[in-house]
């Protein structure tokens, strides 16, 4: 299937290193300094606390649903599903 479970289990060490890691907007050099994102991570010792945010998986699943259907179209692929109730059953 295009959605298992699986996709959204992560090991403790993944979901450590994930929440120390972040984007902050940095000036470019040169004469047009324009704001980019660069990735940084922070020291893990500094995180005295974590909120881990629950959501229902399967909007989850429905979003990536919706993104590949927008994927294909953008890339002028043949979508093979309906978009609509019995189109996700099929893709998922």
């Amino acid at each position: 299937t295009e959605c298992p479970p699986s996709m959204y289990m992560l090991s403790v060490e993944y979901f450590s290193k994930q929440c120390a890691t972040g984007i902050k907007d940095k000036l470019s050099e040169g004469k047009r300094q324009q704001p980019e994102n660069v990735g940084i991570r922070y020291s893990f010792d500094i995180v005295k606390r974590a909120v881990h945010m629950y959501g229902n998986p399967f909007d989850n699943a429905v979003a990536m649903f919706y993104n590949t259907l927008k994927a294909y179209e953008r890339d002028g692929k043949q979508w093979q599903y309906s978009n609509d109730k019995e189109g996700f059953k099929e893709w998922c």
